[in-house]
């Protein structure tokens, strides 16, 4: 009976747990499909609340992709600024022992490097686009699925799961009782059979 009593009570923690915990961001992929089995769990105890927590999640951090930010070569351009100035102040010092040709070549060395920075700093413009770009198709897939989910989910079993998780509650106190009752009837016959 002891191991009864456990087990029912660990069930109703580990149903409860499922219930009442939320995931942790968007579980669900681009193809419909919920990503762990603690999330899976977590579908079939919430049902439509499971569903709204991700419809949610998913518009929230569409909207803060959509979001206009600062791009990657305007943060590195200002981070250039910086050091274009603490680099000229030190050539004010140098200039003076530098010959004409070796001034000249160094000045084409910067135009040459800044050049070559700007290039890069496009490209990392455009890869970072194209992920977010990807990442904004990717979440417009899963709104979409989780609409179908909403439109045909009912909403969350809680009464049913209270219910459940009280007449499980009264079979333990059932049961316990009983145990009690039982050793208690075992003690009288112990004693009344030893006089």
């Amino acid at each position: 009976m002891t191991k009864l009593k456990w087990t029912l009570a660990i069930l109703i923690i580990f149903c409860g747990f499922f219930y009442f915990s939320n995931p942790e961001g968007i579980v669900i992929n681009e193809k419909g499909r919920i990503e762990g089995v603690g999330n899976k769990l977590r579908a079939l105890f919430q049902g439509r609340m499971f569903w709204d927590l991700q419809y949610t999640l998913a518009t929230i951090t569409l909207r803060k992709i959509n979001e206009p930010g600062e791009s990657f070569s305007s943060r590195m351009q200002g981070l250039d600024k910086n050091f274009k100035e603490m680099r000229d102040s030190i050539d004010e010092i140098t200039n003076s022992y530098l010959s004409p040709n070796q001034k000249q070549a160094k000045t084409l060395r910067r135009k040459a490097d800044s050049l070559e920075k700007a290039a890069y700093y496009m490209e990392m413009d455009e890869m970072s686009e194209a992920g977010r770009l990807r990442r904004v198709h990717e979440l417009n897939l899963i709104i979409s699925i989780i609409d179908t989910k909403l439109s045909s989910s009912e909403k969350p079993p809680t009464f049913i799961f209270l219910i459940a998780s009280l007449l499980v509650l009264i079979v333990l106190m059932l049961v316990t009782e009983y145990t009690k009752r039982q050793k208690k009837l075992k003690i009288i016959h112990s004693v009344s059979g030893n006089k």
